[in-house]
């Protein structure tokens, strides 16, 4: 029986009614949820596909190491994103989110997925072509079902930023970026204050052009929008909870990359 398609709110999903019921799910698959067959007639709007909408987004879990990824934002799997990585991006998501649990083995035309923590042999995932601003791009989505956020790119910055600010404090590796002569104690002193340039102007530049890099080989030159880009990083780097000299804030949450 083909999937009835429809949605709410901006909110797309798919179901079949049995037995005067709609049991349901989010398009992209997860639990299954059950509503009357008039509640859904009067509620929801039957649609003949998710919108074809393929967009560039950074995504990450558990603020853990933000990946570049396309993404159609309407298909979610219980409300997270369904990344699809460009293959060139692939070993970065093999090294940070997989592990003994969950490995990824290249083959010719995909990666054979072997993940303990479900019964199931291991599945290929092939490699397939999108298109992104008439660009096309091969691209393998991995795993089904895990719990991608979708990010800005000012989030992705302060993520990056504020792991490095954590590794540094924590390992005591200060020494290594412009503090060559200067004893470092731990929390005390170790990031200047960032209007001055100094080591926080560093890994925060650091972070910054991981996300936006220099494509026209223009050094430190910056635009007026990439100056708007690079105040706004400061600003949410506050709110995640750096603060200027001593003050770092929860730092526990940020995990070494």
């Amino acid at each position: 029986m083909k999937d009835i398609i429809f949605k709410r709110a901006n909110c797309y999903f798919r179901g079949n009614i049995v037995d005067g019921r709609m049991n349901f799910s989010p398009y992209g698959g997860g639990f299954v949820r059950s509503t009357s067959e008039s509640n859904f007639k009067e509620n929801f709007e039957i649609v003949e596909s998710i919108p074809n909408i393929i967009v560039p987004s950074w995504v990450n879990m558990d603020y853990y190491m933000p990946i570049k990824a396309f993404v159609n934002p309407h298909n979610r799997w219980n409300g997270w994103a369904q990344p699809m990585f460009a293959l060139e991006d692939i070993p970065k998501v093999i090294k940070y989110y997989f592990g003994e649990d969950c490995k990824a083995e290249r083959v010719e035309n995909g990666y054979i997925i072997t993940d303990s923590n479900y019964e199931e042999e291991p599945f290929l995932s092939e490699d397939f072509e999108i298109e992104v601003n008439g660009k096309k791009i091969m691209v393998n989505s991995l795993t089904d079902g895990w719990c991608w956020e979708m990010m800005t790119e000012i989030d992705a910055v302060c993520v990056l930023f504020m792991s490095e600010v954590a590794r540094l404090v924590s390992k005591k590796e200060l020494a290594a970026i412009d503090k060559e002569n200067t004893p470092i104690v731990e929390g005390q002193d170790a990031l200047p204050d960032n209007e001055n340039v100094g080591d926080a102007n560093m890994l925060m530049h650091k972070a910054f052009t991981q996300v936006f890099p220099d494509e026209e080989g223009k050094g430190s030159e910056m635009t007026d929008a990439k100056t708007d880009l690079w105040n706004a990083a400061w600003e949410r780097a506050r709110r995640f909870g750096y603060e200027n000299g001593t003050d770092y804030g929860d730092l526990s949450g940020y995990n070494d990359f």
